[in-house]
């Protein structure tokens, strides 16, 4: 069995669709190549709904900072493999903390700001993380106060002011070079490793959690920075929280790809979101179908909002009006990337160059390549057809 599941990963990574790299491999190259290049941007507001001044750091400068939150980590005794249980708003600290946890092999699971007590004593009983990590302030929230009765010997960390002292403060935290150089020479990451356990739960009932690999993330995104034709140096705008499938095989994985510039949106806020398209220029970004919608419909607004720098928009989470879709491609030269993903699966994506009519694309996704039929009763053999499309329902 275990000959045969190497074999698999072998063709696998022959063919192209599994690789041999982390999320800090990836992030490692892109800093090595780009040091002084702006990698990540906080949003303009963070003050307001968190703390903190917003940060701008350069891929140097977040390579710094990862380094240091890794040994913290190390230092604090997280070992490969064990999970970090992460409840925090898109803050410039939170992406650097997946990558610390990507470098040093510990398992992420992140959680919405908004869960509260049933929510979380749900999920730490199934995932039994060694930390808690959490923010010391966030506004409407209450983390340190919902999330120590349920702690019971979990490590508590922190970022923000007024760390409590029963708290390891990530926001200072460092640990020693040569401890961290040695845990990364003992404990070697792979790409097939557990990197995160991100939640779903549909509609009703408790979270339930879904483990991905490094491997998992990396080959859903393909399908999105090539319909979305990510380029070099992109600056990509992220309003969805750093715990989803859009959000991290999305936006994340985009970032990634491109070595770009990564900027931060949370919570969603309509004048907000559309200062940072006109000041940090953002060439893609992903926006629910009703924010859209709005914009199309208010002529008032369209004419105040500077969307030059756009162009492409990806918008799921609901159907698609084919007329937002055609409005924006017409009037403003703006592409509308229809996607459809989950936590626990993998994801639909339509570009133009999937489906140039903006019509269709509201709602088809293309389905490639012929899949064999096994041969039985009432079974035809495998006749090859020419792909047809998937309508979203």
């Amino acid at each position: 069995m275990i000959v045969a599941g190497e074999e698999k990963r072998r063709r696998n990574r022959d063919s192209g669709w599994w690789g041999d790299q982390s999320f800090a491999d990836l992030f490692a190259a892109n800093a090595a190549a780009h040091p002084d290049r702006l990698a990540l941007v906080d949003a303009p507001n963070r003050a307001d709904f968190a703390f903190g001044e917003p940060q701008r750091l350069s891929y140097a400068e977040l390579a710094a900072e990862i380094d240091r939150m890794a040994g913290a980590l190390v230092q604090a005794g997280i070992s490969k493999d064990d999970v970090l249980f992460v409840q925090l708003p898109n803050i410039s600290e939170f992406v650097a903390l997946y990558f610390a946890a990507a470098k040093i092999g510990v398992i992420v699971s992140p959680a919405a700001i908004q869960y509260r007590s049933h929510e979380l004593k749900a999920m730490i009983a199934i995932v039994q993380p060694r930390a808690f990590v959490c923010a010391t302030q966030v506004k409407g929230c209450d983390h340190l106060g919902v999330a120590q009765p349920l702690l019971n010997g979990i490590a508590l960390m922190t970022f923000g002011p007024n760390t409590p002292p029963d708290a390891l403060d990530l926001s200072t935290a460092s640990g020693d070079e040569a401890m961290l150089a040695a845990h990364v020479a003992a404990n070697p990451v792979d790409a097939d490793d557990i990197f995160t356990i991100c939640w779903t739960s549909g509609t009703t009932g408790v979270p339930k959690g879904v483990p991905r690999s490094h491997n998992h993330w990396i080959a859903v995104a393909g399908a999105g920075y090539e319909a979305m034709k990510v380029g070099p140096a992109d600056i990509l705008l992220n309003p969805f929280p750093l715990i989803n499938m859009a959000s991290i095989g999305g936006i994340t994985m985009c970032w990634l790809t491109s070595a770009g510039t990564m900027v931060l949106h949370h919570p969603f806020d309509p004048a907000v979101y559309l200062g940072q398209i006109a000041t940090e220029r953002p060439s893609l970004t992903i926006a629910p179908p009703a924010v859209l919608n709005m914009l199309l419909q208010n002529e008032a607004l369209l004419a105040s909002v500077d969307l030059s720098s756009l162009r492409v928009i990806a918008s799921g989470s609901a159907p698609l009006a084919p007329a937002m879709v055609r409005g924006f491609q017409e009037r403003l030269g703006i592409i509308i990337v229809n996607v459809f993903g989950s936590n626990e699966g993998m994801s639909f994506i339509t570009g133009e160059g999937d489906m140039p009519d903006p019509d269709k694309r509201a709602s088809l996704f293309p389905r490639r390549g012929t899949y064999p039929r096994p041969y039985g009763k009432g079974r035809a053999p495998n006749i090859r057809k020419p792909p047809r499309p998937t309508r979203r329902r």
